[in-house]
């Protein structure tokens, strides 16, 4: 076995992945899971920050990738983040009575810190 990528959770707000080639596993109940790519659709990984925002209602999933022996594989990664200045919490809309923030409003690189 190979990684291409190790196992990981996406900073990010959200991970578009496109391809046919295998090689994408999602960590599940303590076993790694075969991504199984679908032509001509993406595979949406949510990421920390999108965690944060919905209040944990949408979960970042730990994930990795594996080299292919049948198939080269080229990925591509272009990321747009917020500045460092920016805070990053729950949404207003994901937090009520019943609903309470799981996650303080912070700066980006503390948040990075801490995920």
């Amino acid at each position: 076995m190979t990684l291409g990528l190790p196992p990981h959770c996406d900073r990010n707000l959200i991970t578009l992945v496109t391809g046919a080639v295998h090689g994408l596993e999602v960590a599940y109940n303590g076993d790694w899971i075969k991504v199984q790519p679908v032509p001509d659709a993406f595979v949406v990984n949510f990421g920390q920050q999108l965690e944060v925002v919905t209040n944990g209602m949408l979960k970042s999933v730990e994930h990795r990738a594996m080299t292919n022996s049948a198939l080269a594989r080229t990925s591509v990664a272009t990321f747009i983040m917020p500045t460092e200045e920016s805070l990053i919490g729950p949404a207003e809309g994901f937090l009520g009575e019943d609903n309470p923030p799981c996650y303080v409003h912070t700066h980006v690189p503390r948040l990075h810190a801490h995920l």
